[in-house]
């Protein structure tokens, strides 16, 4: 039961289905891998093809194929190739085999798992998009929840596409209007990336209630749509302009400056690296960033155990910093790598992240911060 029961690669000539309906290969395969068994190279080639095949068709679906691989955790790769697919399935195929005792447990009430694995297949782009590319999820949810506010209170109407709000959604001001009437062009993209002014960087970094004010505030810029003499509009054009927008205004602030930037917890690897806007100066936010950088940068100086951790300390805080500054985004690479690159052991990592995140929500606590108690040690 691991990775090398799965071709490393795609044969360029199809093989044949091993046995049964030939459109019940994932149930097939689950079927073989019951302890003790082992699938054949036939079956084995049939269910990579047709998952690295679902794998592309979801990533068309999802808009994420005109997208970086960084986006997936997928760095080094500019665009996605052949090669590129195949080391995201290899992932998917790890993420399955640790849901394997649920599919068999499942093939004991029902007749096949087709339909549980492409879900597992959505769960597993939901995760790793949510981790390695933040600004682009949170920008999709913002967008859906807005859009979703706005069909309950029937101001927008479901046209085409999934009911849900998904990239294929269609959505128009009238039930008379139609998928044809989807506005797509430069206009509706200016008008949408303007909205960028009023939303971050709220639209990323809100947590908790603030991201349904964030929604609230979109939801009345989609409302006013029709002003602009929109009907109707595909709900990929109008996520794509927001991302699209909001990318390139935090690359142009960070090619200026290079000081408002916070750590968030990522998941269990890493930690991100937040950037925000430039403040309007009539906020006191912008002096709030600075006093907290400041408050690092003394706490990298002076509350280090020893020179070691100090050094190791200041390497992955000037990694994260300059990584931002260098507009990649918030794709960061695998922890196994940073290690690599910037020499530090690989175990110490996880504990240089605490340390850094504890004295970021220290600083955070201080006058002129982030109004947090700051965390409060035993002696």
């Amino acid at each position: 039961m691991d990775v090398r029961t799965v071709p490393a690669r795609r044969r360029e000539e199809p093989v044949a289905d091993a046995g049964g309906d030939p459109g019940l290969v994932f149930t097939a395969y689950v079927r073989a891998l019951a302890p003790g068994g082992r699938p054949s190279p036939e079956l084995a080639e049939a269910f990579w093809r047709k998952l690295r095949d679902a794998l592309a068709a979801e990533l068309r679906r999802r808009s994420l194929w005109s997208a970086s691989p960084g986006h997936l955790g997928l760095h080094g790769a500019g665009a996605w190739t052949d090669e590129a697919v195949d080391e995201v399935a290899v992932d998917l195929y790890a993420y399955l085999l640790d849901r394997l005792q649920h599919l068999h447990a499942q093939l004991k009430v029902k007749p096949n798992v087709e339909g549980l694995v492409f879900r597992n297949l959505h769960n597993y782009l939901y995760d790793t998009q949510k981790k390695h590319d933040p600004l682009g999820f949170r920008t999709f949810a913002a967008a859906q929840a807005a859009a979703r506010r706005l069909i309950a209170a029937g101001t927008l109407q479901v046209l085409a596409g999934d009911p849900g709000v998904r990239n294929d959604t269609v959505l128009g001001f009238a039930p008379e209007a139609g998928p044809g009437d989807a506005a797509g062009d430069a206009a509706f993209a200016a008008t949408v990336r303007s909205w960028n002014d009023d939303l971050l960087p709220d639209l990323v970094t809100a947590r908790g209630r603030r991201r349904d004010e964030v929604a609230l505030r979109l939801a009345r810029h989609v409302a006013a749509l029709p002003a602009a003499g929109v009907a109707a509009f595909r709900f990929r054009d109008l996520v794509a302009a927001l991302k699209g927008d909001a990318r390139a205004r935090w690359s142009a602030v960070w090619s200026q400056q290079q000081g408002e930037t916070a750590l968030e917890e990522a998941g269990d690897d890493f930690v991100a690296v937040v950037r925000t806007v430039r403040p309007d100066p009539r906020i006191d936010e912008r002096n709030a960033f600075a006093k907290t950088l400041a408050c690092m940068a003394e706490a990298l100086e002076h509350r280090a155990e020893s020179p070691a951790t100090r050094d190791y300390l200041g390497k992955l805080w000037d990694f994260l910093c300059h990584h931002a500054a260098a507009g990649q985004d918030d794709e960061l690479p695998s922890a196994r790598r940073i290690a690599r690159l910037l020499g530090i052991p690989r175990d110490r990592l996880p504990g240089l992240r605490t340390t850094l995140g504890e004295w970021l929500e220290e600083c955070r606590g201080r006058p002129g911060g982030q109004r947090r108690k700051p965390a409060v040690k035993s002696s």
